[in-house]
């Protein structure tokens, strides 16, 4: 970074991330498993009608080479009753679906296997974030009270350009403990499949994979709270996604150390001083 104090921002915001997540211990890995599940939307093999059951009664499961090893031997009794043949799958499929009138939100379709297992990473990563003070089931509400008083305390708002889309598998892995980085790894899908071609994924993971949410959370409040922190600001931080509402006297430090890291600011739906203020 060109200004020293990127570094010291970057440096505390990821001790806050490894304070957050703590060591990955068994205990921790047995709560994960616990909490994984299918989330609402279609898998590589459930499309149309989309229900719990019609996964769980999925025959043939989709599934990353990583993962063929934890199909075939730890999934649930009654579960694997039904499963007679696993397919692998080494990517997800690309896909884009209508933003607004002018554009298109990326989503990737995963493997059956996958966001199951991605799922209780996610979760996980929700009870954790609660150590920062982030509640992802009720934050979007703590943004919506804090932007309706913005340009009475002096705060800004700031949200990203395809936030999913722009975090680097280099920035996760800068971020996330070793640990917890090869565990995500594990769940990840290393390519994604776009009209009939494969591409390698630099992106870390995409909108539709079970922990990308909670992850982008993470980074982007940890980031808040360090510059918070260094600089003195009594202003309150809030974050949801990438909806991130922090005093206008950091908004400077928070885009300088996210632009370094290669995200960018949307600056049509990002305010700092004057009368109009959004978020959520």
């Amino acid at each position: 970074p060109i200004r020293p104090i990127t570094n010291r921002i970057i440096a505390r915001a990821i001790q806050i991330c490894h304070d957050c997540l703590g060591p990955l211990t068994r205990r921790t890995l047995d709560l994960i498993e616990s909490s994984m599940e299918f989330g609402p939307g279609a898998t590589a093999s459930v499309k149309g009608i989309v229900t719990r059951g019609r996964k769980f009664s999925n025959s043939n499961l989709t599934t990353s080479q990583r993962l063929l090893s934890y199909g075939i031997f730890c999934l649930p009794h009654l579960w694997k009753q039904q499963v007679n043949t696993f397919t692998v799958q080494d990517y997800n499929v690309l896909s884009f679906a209508p933003k607004n009138a002018k554009t298109h939100r990326a989503i990737t379709t995963e493997t059956d296997l996958n966001i199951y297992i991605q799922k209780g990473i996610g979760s996980v990563y929700k009870m954790k974030l609660r150590k920062i003070g982030i509640n992802t089931e009720t934050q979007w509400r703590v943004n919506r009270k804090l932007v309706s008083k913005a340009f009475a305390d002096d705060l800004c708002t700031i949200d990203l350009s395809s936030a999913s889309d722009t975090i680097s598998y280099q920035l996760v892995r800068l971020f996330v403990p070793p640990d917890w980085f090869d565990l995500m790894c594990w769940a990840r899908p290393e390519y994604t499949l776009y009209k009939g071609t494969k591409h390698a994924l630099e992106k870390f993971s995409g909108m539709g994979c079970g922990f990308t949410f909670e992850l982008e959370t993470m980074i982007f409040h940890s980031i808040l709270l360090a510059c918070k922190e260094l600089s003195g600001s009594q202003s309150p931080v809030s974050t949801f996604g990438d909806d991130m509402i922090c005093g206008a006297d950091i908004m400077e430090d928070v885009v300088m150390t996210l632009s370094f890291l290669g995200l960018k600011v949307n600056s049509e739906k990002s305010f700092g001083k004057g009368a109009f203020h959004e978020s959520c």
